[in-house]
């Protein structure tokens, strides 16, 4: 069994405790950006790593 558990985010939901992790593109989704978000919570760094 693999020792990571998978994880999915909705970007909504993150949007609201770290805006800056958030990315809306040309049509208007809402995009996660990972590597920003990682950077902002050692929580998420470690689970996502």
């Amino acid at each position: 069994m693999d020792k990571h558990i998978p994880i999915g985010l909705i970007a909504r939901d993150v949007k609201v405790m770290y805006t800056e992790a958030v990315i809306e593109d040309e049509k208007g989704y809402l995009m996660v950006d990972l590597p920003v978000l990682m950077d902002m919570d050692d929580l998420v760094a470690k689970l996502v790593l």
